[in-house]
């Protein structure tokens, strides 16, 4: 008697066992999940062939790379070339900017001077070009509060720092430029450094600025910036690099790769 109740308990242990075992594989099986991994970058460029005289060091531009961010937030990138490989090829990015005269009351351009600037974006030092006669490219920081005119500038040719400085007000998300407004349409890019061409005489020291001759300057219309390696794609923004090679190599054909990276 009981080793039957013993028999008895031990195949309900078994049948409970069972019948939860069941549960669980059927509860699993019911659960289905899907992940995409999407990037929240589109990279699109067109390979260009570029043709260079041997022994003769030229400077040649690429087609365009278009990065586009279409993530909800705020993207940096690292952007590189395996140019190191090629003795003789140097490659560095750069953009284009447009610096016009503005009224000086509502800052709106006006039809006065302009001038387009093709500046480094990423590469070892920043470099400039389409810079007047007569005037300097500065960098003009927005330094304390946006109602504080401080004069001080930076003159950017040969600079190795990046562009723009920490604690500059334009650096971050709250920057006052990605407000829209009349002069600063929802097309702006608004996070950045502000880049000014000051007539030469229009300083007072090395790096302070006269206001008095304002009237000439020519102010940016848009925030770039410059780094070392890589930079920030804001949200929603399509970012233009323009690569640009400067190429003394051995005669022969080359294939260089730029490869755009998003990063944590």
């Amino acid at each position: 008697m009981n080793k039957t109740k013993i028999l008895t308990f031990g195949l309900l242990g078994i049948l409970a066992l069972t019948l939860a075992t069941a549960a669980i594989i059927i509860y699993f099986d019911q659960v289905q999940q899907d992940i995409e991994v999407v990037s929240p970058i589109i990279v699109t460029s067109t390979p260009d062939t570029l043709d260079a005289w041997a022994g003769i060091e030229s400077v040649e531009g690429g087609n365009d790379i278009d990065i586009e961010n279409i993530a909800p937030f705020d993207i940096d990138v690292d952007v590189e070339n395996d140019a190191s490989e090629v003795e003789g090829i140097v490659v560095r990015y750069i953009g284009e900017v447009e610096l016009t005269t503005k009224d000086l009351v509502t800052w709106v351009p006006t039809d006065g001077k302009k001038a387009t600037i093709r500046y480094t974006v990423i590469g070892d030092t920043f470099i400039a070009t389409g810079v007047p006669e007569g005037y300097t490219l500065v960098y003009y920081p927005n330094i304390g509060d946006y109602n504080t005119y401080t004069g001080y500038v930076v003159k950017v040719e040969g600079t190795t720092d990046s562009l723009p400085h920490s604690n500059d007000l334009n650096a971050g998300e709250d920057s006052n430029y990605c407000d829209e407004n009349d002069f600063n349409p929802d097309s702006f890019r608004c996070t950045g450094a502000k880049l000014w061409l000051i007539p030469d005489d229009g300083f007072i020291d090395e790096d302070t600025i006269d206001w008095s001759y304002a009237s000439e300057f020519l102010f940016d219309t848009e925030l770039i910036q410059y780094n070392s390696n890589g930079l920030t794609i804001h949200e929603g923004e399509t970012f233009t690099l323009i690569p640009e090679y400067t190429i003394n190599a051995d005669v022969g054909s080359y294939t260089i790769t730029t490869t755009v990276s998003p990063t944590a």
